[in-house]
């Protein structure tokens, strides 16, 4: 039953009338101003609306086909006798048929009684390198014991897991000049990667003051280089990062965007020299 603001209760045999036409002047009046004020009211209204429009549609020519001759009321003394008969396969084959248009007809009409179920499906599709090179220094730049994976002091060991696993020559850039010390690296999964290989890389580096800074390698799935891009995520984390014709790189740290940039562009100056 719905009840408007500060008004009587309105059931549902009303709003049907009220649909129909046949509900009084006073009370269509009330459920007027119902239907204006409650966007609810007004799509229950607007759905029988539809569904009466639909049933009109579908099943009024029905109504205006002559009756056929079998189905008119017979003389009184036809009708006694046939009363005092046995059902005949006659009357069981009408019956049937009867049966039959009903079932067909409740089908035709069940999508308009029965709100249709709405199916919500994910489409998987691969996080973009931001996103990815953010989360990863979200995670393990806080890390006081385990920051990385493999530590500097093992720089050859390191470059050599990576490689095979990326399943191509890796190196950390020296960034020494700029103020900022290698501590590591580690080996990161690419869960719905589109590319040939479904890891990354990450090397992590300090400054003096503790201020942390990451490089993310990941396969750059296509063959395209693009110039420096830069995103800002959450936390504060900002990140820039360019493709080229086998890998997508991305720093990332709570650092300025010029600063980001100046790191950016050594790095590519290295390899790229």
């Amino acid at each position: 039953m719905t009840v408007p603001p500060g008004g009587p209760p309105f059931s549902d045999d009303e709003i049907h009338a009220y649909v129909d036409g046949q509900l009084p002047a006073e009370r269509r009046s009330e459920l007027d101003r119902v239907v204006a004020s409650d966007p609810e009211i007004a799509g229950r209204v607007a759905f029988y609306r539809r569904l009466n429009s639909e049933l009109h549609r579908r099943f009024d020519h029905v109504l205006a086909e002559p009756v056929p001759k079998e189905w008119r009321p017979a003389p009184l003394w036809q009708r006694r006798l046939r009363d005092r008969r046995a059902p005949t396969l006659r009357h069981f084959g009408m019956a049937a048929a009867w049966l039959f248009a009903g079932l067909i007809a409740g089908w035709s009409t069940h999508d308009l009684v029965i709100p249709p179920k709405i199916v919500e499906r994910v489409v998987e599709r691969p996080a973009p390198i931001f996103d990815q090179a953010a989360v990863a220094y979200t995670v393990f730049t806080p890390e006081v014991r385990h920051p990385v994976e493999v530590r500097a002091d093992e720089a050859q060991h390191l470059m050599s897991w990576l490689s095979n696993r990326m399943g191509r020559p890796i190196k950390a850039p020296n960034l020494d000049e700029a103020g900022w010390r290698l501590m590591g690296g580690r080996l990161l999964p690419v869960v719905e990667d589109t590319g040939s290989r479904h890891v990354a890389c990450q090397f992590m580096f300090e400054r003096a003051d503790g201020a942390r800074l990451t490089v993310y390698y990941k396969d750059a799935g296509s063959p395209e280089a693009t110039a420096f891009r830069y995103a800002e995520q959450t936390g504060g984390v900002g990140v820039v990062y360019w493709f080229d014709d086998k890998l997508g790189y991305a720093v990332a740290g709570k650092l300025p965007k010029e600063q980001l940039q100046a790191i950016a562009r050594k790095i590519y100056d290295q390899f790229n020299s």
